[in-house]
């Protein structure tokens, strides 16, 4: 392909390719214990432990892939990308 002097022409022998990959992703964990004792008469004493443990995760990944000769790529970094867009929701 060649964009260079003004003209397009296509070169079917190549294969025009994209590709754009990309991932993210969020992991949190939090422990809350409480402990309670008391002693009771006669020697003995009670302890309890309860607690709670919350877990957080979360992924997202865009894998964006295209091949065929018939793609018109120009040959200018400002039109080599692939726009992502993401759901407000």
């Amino acid at each position: 392909m060649n964009l260079s002097d003004g003209s397009v022409t296509r070169d079917t022998t190549a294969k025009s390719s994209i590709r754009q990959v990309q991932g993210e992703s969020k992991r949190f964990q939090q422990d809350h214990t409480l402990t309670y004792d008391v002693k009771l008469g006669g020697g003995h004493s009670l302890t309890a432990v309860g607690g709670i443990t919350t877990l957080y995760n979360s992924g997202s990944v865009v894998d964006v892939s295209a091949r065929d000769n018939a793609l018109l790529i120009p040959d200018d970094p400002n039109y080599w990308y692939l726009p992502i867009i993401t759901d407000p929701l």
